[in-house]
Order: C-alpha cells, then sequence, then structure tokens
C-alpha cells in the first residue's frame, strides 16, 4: 500500500529536526541574484527564425547549427531551471522550513541548471572557435571552472558514493568522505556537495554571459 504525503501549513518542524532531515544546518536567507528580466524561451524565437525568408541569425550549417541550437536550448533550460530553484528556496525559507517538498525540488532544479550551464559553455566555445556571437565573452576562466566541477560532482557523485577511483578527463574521481555533503546543498549564497562550492552569483554571471551571447548572434540588444 502506497502512502502520499505532504506537508501541510500546519506542520512544524523545529531547525533542529529540520538539519536531521536534510543533513546540514538550514539556510536563514537566499542571497540568490534575480534573473526574471531575462527570457526564458530563446528556443522559440530561433525556431521562428527559420520560417522567415530574410532571418540570418546564426549558423545554417552544420555543425554550426547544432552548436547554435543547443546553446540556444540549453541556457533556456539552466535559466529556466533557475528561477525556479529561486522560487522554491524563498518559499521555503518564507515557510520556516517546513515545506520540505520545495527544498527537495529547489535541489532538483539547481542540479539541472548547473547541469545545462555547463553544457551550453561548451556549445558557446565551439561556437566563438567559428567566430560566432564576436561583441560578446564567454564567462570567466574561473567561473567556468566552478561550474564545471560543479557538474562534474554531480554527475560522478554514483561513482564516488560506491567508493570507486578513477580519472575521467584528465581528473581524479575520489570517494567521499563522511563529513562531505552527499547531495547538494542550498546555502545563503551558494550551493555545496562533496568539498566543491559554486556562488548562486557566478552561476548566474554564466547564465547571463551566454543570454548576451545569444542576443547578440541574432542581433537583439542583449539585456
Amino acid at each position: 500500500m502506497n502512502v502520499e504525503v505532504r506537508s501541510t501549513g500546519s506542520t512544524r518542524w523545529s531547525k533542529r529536526a529540520i538539519s536531521i532531515m536534510i543533513g546540514y544546518p538550514p539556510p536563514s536567507k537566499l542571497e540568490m541574484n534575480d534573473l526574471s528580466d531575462l527570457f526564458d524561451g530563446n528556443m522559440l524565437n530561433i525556431t521562428l527564425d527559420t520560417i522567415i525568408p530574410s532571418a540570418t541569425f546564426g549558423p545554417t550549417k552544420f555543425p554550426g547549427i547544432a552548436l547554435w541550437r543547443n546553446l540556444v536550448r540549453l541556457t533556456d533550460q539552466s535559466l529556466r531551471e533557475y528561477g525556479l530553484a529561486r522560487k522554491e528556496l524563498g518559499l521555503w525559507i518564507g515557510s520556516g522550513h517546513n515545506s520540505m517538498d520545495r527544498y527537495f525540488r529547489a535541489v532538483d532544479s539547481l542540479e539541472q541548471s548547473v547541469v545545462a550551464a555547463h553544457r551550453a559553455i561548451l556549445m558557446a566555445k565551439g561556437l566563438k572557435k567559428k567566430r560566432l556571437g564576436r561583441g560578446s565573452a564567454l564567462p570567466t576562466r574561473n567561473r567556468i571552472r566552478l561550474v564545471r566541477e560543479m557538474r562534474d560532482i554531480i554527475i560522478h557523485t554514483d561513482d564516488r558514493l560506491a567508493g570507486m577511483t578513477s580519472t575521467r578527463g584528465g581528473r581524479v574521481i575520489v570517494p567521499l568522505s563522511a563529513q562531505e555533503a552527499a547531495m547538494l546543498r542550498p546555502l545563503d549564497d551558494r550551493v555545496e556537495l562533496g568539498a566543491h562550492q559554486l556562488k548562486y552569483a557566478d552561476l548566474a554571471a554564466c547564465i547571463k554571459n551566454l543570454y548576451t551571447i545569444i542576443e547578440t548572434v541574432r542581433g537583439a540588444p542583449s539585456k
């Protein structure tokens, strides 16, 4: 027999109970950049561009067109999931940390946002090599590194929890210890997983850089 459990407005957990449930003291505030002024449906725009005879936005031949479309789609995804995470975390903290379903939805969305941002950065690098998007900049090397490292540990948490030690892409994957975060942890101004941390400000800056590249290629005003 399956039993569905929902947290309700009448459910009230102590901070100690919440800390036990999520594995660490909950954040007391949310310092997460607001990106709601950015449009998360640019994939629709470039799809419509293809049916307008005068439209010349972006590359038209493979593999450039594949890089371009994936850049737009993945940036949309990263931006959309970032916004969802920000909304859910804000509501979770505002509820006194008692709406636990919102917490786990935020964790899911943050993971998706990081992974999509990393993939979008790779697409943007490919386009830059083809001299597209000139006039707009990639994220800084340090921010690219931080996003890549967080993406890597998200993807390889299963290996690390299984105690596997291996080398992938020239980087060593070592087992997680009992003292490290084994699931993505949203904090006041950053997320952490294992020994790695990524500030919301750095993730947001990467998304904005990717967005500006898209707007530059389309010839639209950047935001």
